[in-house]
């Protein structure tokens, strides 16, 4: 049986400090929860899966860490959150072929139907939140 789409069984949250493997592996279990099988769930999962990682990826790079992760399924989308402790916006950097990486962001907004970043009330970072749908 798989699970509401707005239960609260289908939320997984964690606190810092978060890999991007462990992100993912949080994200495929949201996913098994939400469609009730551990199979492959195709193209939407392998989207899910590559933006927790990048999210967290550029976190830890690029935000001074990541402070926060969730995800969880409601209306029809997985919406993955990542908290980090640097207010700079994400931004895709001039392509530059002769060097590796930079590609991150521009997949993040490719795979996702929608994305926020809301800075901390505080001022001590942002937190991104990429709506994919399922």
């Amino acid at each position: 049986m798989s699970t509401s789409p707005d239960s609260p069984e289908a939320d997984k949250s964690v606190a810092a400090p978060l890999t991007a493997g462990e992100a993912r592996r949080l994200v495929a279990r949201v996913l098994a929860d939400h469609y009730g099988t551990d199979e492959e769930q195709g193209v939407a999962a392998g989207d899910a899966l590559l933006v927790a990682s990048e999210l967290v990826t550029n976190a830890i790079r690029h935000g001074g860490g990541v402070r926060a992760f969730s995800a969880h399924v409601t209306h029809g989308e997985l919406l993955l959150q990542v908290t980090d402790n640097n207010l700079e916006l994400p931004h895709a950097p001039p392509r530059d072929l002769s060097r590796p990486g930079g590609f991150g962001w521009a997949l993040v907004n490719g795979a996702s139907r929608r994305l926020d970043v809301r800075p901390l009330p505080d001022g001590s970072g942002k937190t991104v939140i990429a709506y994919l749908g399922l």
